[in-house]
């Protein structure tokens, strides 16, 4: 199954030319002429530890797509509650696998994507669960 990702608002405020022919191309760009689509998607495992604990927060991560569709140079932006967040959000992006991006006829790299993982603990209906301490 495929699943779309809508990208950014802020790219309608960008100007892109579709008659460039370039082997990369910026995220924010890409809205114009383009949509991403993610082929295998992975959810981080929530550590064990961090459950026990009731710990809960939020990675959010800096990437590229590469010409094959993998995520590359992934980065951290910022992150809340446990480190061991941190570990799970960058395997499970790695493990993420999307279409080529293809602009005019070639296979682009794509620059500064964003993605956010949220860890929050909530019950098997999808109820938040507030921790007990």
């Amino acid at each position: 199954m495929k699943k779309m990702i809508a990208l950014s608002g802020l790219a309608a405020a960008i100007a892109f030319s579709a008659n460039v022919m370039a082997a990369e191309v910026n995220a924010i760009d890409i809205d114009t002429v383009t949509k991403i689509v993610e082929t295998k998607s992975v959810q981080p495992n929530f550590p064990e530890m961090s459950m026990r604990a009731n710990s809960e927060g939020a990675v959010v991560l800096k990437y590229d797509i590469d010409k094959r569709g993998r995520p590359k140079d992934v980065e951290l932006v910022s992150s809340t509650g446990s480190k061991l967040f941190l570990r799970e959000a960058v395997k499970a992006l790695k493990s993420t696998r999307f279409e080529p991006v293809v602009i005019n006829g070639e296979v682009v790299r794509v620059n500064g994507m964003m993605r956010k993982y949220n860890y929050t603990m909530v019950d098997e209906r999808g109820n938040r669960v507030v921790a007990k301490r």
